[in-house]
């Protein structure tokens, strides 16, 4: 007659274990590194002037140093990569 009743406690208590555990945990999504794009593995200070333009400060990007004078107002900034210095 109490043959029942230890599978039937042991399911009980696995039932409330689960709702338990389905009330006090929340589902969160998963970040996964999805890695630079192509346009940031070209531009190394893209950050730097993504982040000048949304401060209010103008910015361009120049590929050759000759294409450019060097005359430079004095509140303008050039940001060198230190391979073109050599």
């Amino acid at each position: 007659m109490r043959s029942w009743l230890l599978p039937f406690a042991l399911a009980a208590l696995l039932a409330a274990g689960v709702v338990w555990f389905l009330s006090t945990h929340e589902r969160v999504p998963s970040r996964e590194w999805v890695g630079p794009s192509a346009e940031a593995r070209r531009g190394m200070y893209l950050a730097a002037g993504r982040f000048a333009t949304r401060m209010g400060l103008p910015t361009r990007e120049l590929r050759s140093l000759l294409a450019q004078s060097f005359d430079l107002d004095s509140d303008d900034i050039k940001i060198l990569h230190w391979a073109r210095l050599h």
